[in-house]
């Protein structure tokens, strides 16, 4: 058989590619199954590692989201480079220069914010290999010990309202009693202030019962955190709920009779003179 010697040097290139790819630059790239937590306004590392941990100084390593165009953070010839990079994050990422040559890629963000939340990829690539990893993000903030307040007196019971700030993600607000069944309470109102932290506010209207203990529980469960706050609320102020009540019914019986005098009145008096004016 005759070979072809192009064929032989197309043969020759990729036996030699196999075997520089086998021996010198195959790596697998390395990251946390479980998703980094971050708090916001802090410091957090993103860890990304090679296997087996040859030195990454001389590859390109790249951190992105696949989200966003252009880059998290991109080193690259030895150094960063900042041209590409979203940003968001410029002046906030860094990766460790001396781990680099140990197989460490992992990455620094500074100053956390909310908007940080989301899938990440690290990805390291050598001149005939490459390899990559996903990470998520999930940012947190906890937010204030709840606070409850009367409101006033409302459809027969009294007005009860719980707040807290400074959250991230948005938790849930539930009101309980003393035996701990879930109220019916109003929807749950929500603000955000200038760090994208969520204020949020939920009323209930609560009666008179055995026990008049009330508690306003908020639960982020992404980040399994519990905050709760309990209130007694004496009898006397239920009795002057309903004292107000009777007054209010008694009120407005005696406004009806009243309003129904007069419009008797005026009646009576109307149909008078028209009587007068007939016989006139």
């Amino acid at each position: 058989m005759k070979w072809d010697p192009y064929e032989c040097q197309c043969l020759f290139l990729l036996l030699f590619h196999h075997i520089l790819v086998s021996t010198t630059e195959r790596f697998e790239v390395l990251g946390p199954s479980e998703p980094v937590v971050a708090v916001a306004g802090e410091d957090v590392v993103l860890p990304c590692y090679l296997k087996p941990n040859i030195s990454a100084a001389d590859l390109e390593v790249r951190w992105f989201r696949k989200d966003f165009t252009g880059s998290v953070h991109l080193y690259r010839e030895h150094q960063d480079q900042h041209e590409s990079q979203i940003p968001n994050y410029r002046g906030r990422t860094s990766l460790f220069s001396e781990e680099l040559k140990k197989g460490n890629a992992s990455l620094k963000l500074t100053g956390v914010r909310t908007s940080d939340f989301g899938e990440y990829e690290c990805f390291v690539q050598a001149p005939y290999w490459y390899d990559d990893r996903s990470i998520d993000v999930i940012i947190k903030a906890v937010g204030t010990q709840p606070v409850i307040s009367i409101e006033g007196y409302k459809e027969g019971g009294i007005s009860l309202v719980c707040e807290s700030k400074g959250w991230f993600p948005q938790p849930q607000v539930v009101w309980m009693d003393s035996e701990g069944h879930n109220l019916t309470a109003g929807p749950t109102e929500t603000q955000r202030d200038s760090r994208d932290l969520f204020t949020v506010r939920r009323r209930a209207i609560v009666l008179e019962g055995n026990s008049n203990s009330f508690t306003c529980r908020i639960i982020q469960q992404l980040v399994n955190e519990i905050k709760e706050v309990s209130t007694n609320i004496p009898g006397e102020i239920f009795q002057s709920a309903h004292t107000r009540k009777v007054v209010l019914a008694v009120f407005i019986s005696l406004a009806v009779a009243v309003g129904s005098g007069i419009l008797i009145f005026y009646f009576v008096k109307l149909h008078r003179k028209k009587g007068i004016s007939v016989i006139s």
